[in-house]
């Protein structure tokens, strides 16, 4: 803090009394100044910390992303084999578990869950008001997705992975089982692969991300779900497929703007394309 003192001497004229005022008005734009310096220097500081703790961060998500990607993957492809086991048991009573087409099996049932410290740290301090409003709008939607990655798994999809396996509380062999407990087991692989596959979508938006890709396409996302063969089916059959696109643009005839070449069934398979 700058002291302003009484001058020493008597100020008897003018010209003292304007070399004085001059002399204060100068020391405190020297003081505000210096003060604003030395604020301007320690912002940086500050900005370019948050940067690196978050850039870290990023880093760390990218490489638990692409692991839970590959868990993904496989649990479809475990859920696929399960069905095509439980299809087989279910279609031939009695027959021994060497005998099956393959062995149940269910994967990975956690998440790498994604970091998100520094992101918290920042957007509760005054750091946030410091950084450019697009990038913290990027780093807003990154987290956002990330938590909603999170969520999906938990809240929709892991209570299904739990439950599927439910026959394991009190036998290994499927074969063992009633044939009740294989339906109902059945039934229990063909929701779950339903429910990946819809964390399997929010999985390709975190791949569209700065960083985390090259992303894989929605198809690909989602291996051993026939919807891409439906959308092809649709696009070729135009006959088959007027009354569905009848009913899709009836529904949103009531949107203002509509056009009857708004909706078609291959709205995804394009998605894809563009991806």
């Amino acid at each position: 803090m700058l002291d302003v003192h009484a001058p020493h001497e008597p100020i008897n004229t003018w010209k003292g009394f304007a070399l004085h005022i001059a002399t204060i008005v100068i020391g405190l734009l020297i003081a505000v100044t210096l003060e604003q310096t030395v604020e301007f220097f320690h912002h940086r500081h500050e900005v370019r910390e948050a940067r690196e703790s978050l850039a870290a961060e990023h880093e760390e998500n990218i490489r638990r992303y692409h692991a839970n990607v590959r868990d993904h993957l496989l649990r479809l492809a475990n859920q696929n084999n399960d069905q095509r086991v439980l299809r087989y048991l279910l279609a031939h009573p009695g027959t021994s578990e060497d005998m099956l087409p393959g062995v149940m099996t269910f994967g990975e049932i956690t998440i790498g869950e994604p970091v998100e410290a520094a992101w918290s740290t920042v957007e509760r301090s005054d750091v946030a008001s410091l950084l450019p409003p697009a990038e913290l709008r990027d780093l807003a939607t990154e987290y956002k997705e990330l938590e909603r990655e999170s969520q999906v798994f938990h809240d929709f999809l892991k209570p299904y992975l739990a439950d599927c396996a439910g026959y394991l509380t009190h036998t290994a062999d499927i074969t063992s089982t009633s044939v009740p407990e294989q339906q109902q087991t059945f039934n229990c692989v063909v929701t779950m692969q339903s429910r990946e596959s819809v964390f399997g979508d929010q999985l390709s938006v975190i791949g569209n991300l700065k960083g985390y890709g090259p992303p894989l396409g929605w198809w690909q996302m989602v291996p051993y779900f026939h919807m891409a063969e439906q959308h092809d089916f649709a696009k070729d059959h135009p006959e088959t497929n007027a009354p569905t696109l009848h009913d899709q643009q009836k529904a949103i005839s009531v949107l203002s703007g509509s056009k009857g070449d708004d909706v078609s069934l291959d709205a995804d398979h394009q998605r894809d394309k563009k991806q």
